[in-house]
């Protein structure tokens, strides 16, 4: 599914009218793979950038597969944009 430039409705093969659209105003679609799509979004209430992966839910139905996309959002919380 293509996303349209900036838009305030989540736009997302998986989901389609996401909660997260009142936490986030998206502008368009980074990238997306095999089991996840990564948006460039904007906090609404601080106005700060995101890179937003919004995962399969049937991926995320895997306990062993959520214990590795928790390693992986802690290990991009440690890192330093310069």
């Amino acid at each position: 599914m293509e996303c349209p430039g900036k838009y305030d409705i989540f736009v997302s093969k998986w989901y389609p009218e996401s909660m997260l659209k009142d936490r986030f105003s998206f502008d368009r679609r980074l990238g997306i793979g095999a089991t996840a799509e990564v948006f460039l979004a904007f906090e609404r209430s601080s106005g700060e950038a995101r890179a937003l992966k919004v995962f399969s839910p049937l991926v995320l139905s895997d306990q062993e597969t959520v214990k590795r996309v928790q390693a992986e959002i802690e290990a991009l919380r440690k890192l330093q944009h310069p």
